[in-house]
């Protein structure tokens, strides 16, 4: 029986002294293993990919100048962020809903454009929505 597929692909080294990630059969190379710039592609690709059914992203495998988008970070939390939170599933499913909060309303800024401001706004969002409850916040803020 073949080994079923990860949700989110590795970060790779690859003999060259690059970061590698293998998405939809396309090897795509970040530049150098374990750098900061290398950890955002990585994190762009596969939040696109996942954002595309996990697809290749449509872009050229030595692209990678994009800045991390909010749904590349957002798909990271899922994916990694969430086994660090908690074991209740209820609490889970709290934060999974904020994520898609979050990247449905600012899902295509740079991760640098979102900031406080617009970190207040989607808390607002999101206890008017009533999920707050389950956060141990207020439905009165």
């Amino acid at each position: 029986m073949p080994r079923p597929k990860k949700a989110v692909p590795d970060y790779r080294y690859h003999v060259s002294g690059q970061a590698v990630v293998t998405l939809g059969g396309k090897d795509f190379y970040l530049g150098n293993h374990g750098s900061p710039e290398s950890y955002a592609k990585y994190l762009l690709l596969v939040g696109e990919s996942q954002a595309n059914g996990l697809k290749a992203p449509e872009v050229d495998p030595q692209q990678g100048n994009k800045s991390l988008t909010v749904t590349g970070l957002m798909a990271d939390f899922i994916a990694n962020g969430l086994k660090r939170i908690s074991t209740a599933e209820n609490h889970r499913q709290t934060f999974k809903n904020l994520a898609t909060l979050v990247t449905d309303e600012y899902g295509d800024e740079p991760v640098e454009h979102f900031g406080p401001r617009k970190l207040e706004e989607v808390r607002d969002l999101f206890v008017a929505s009533g999920n707050c409850r389950l956060m141990g916040a207020s439905k009165s803020a």
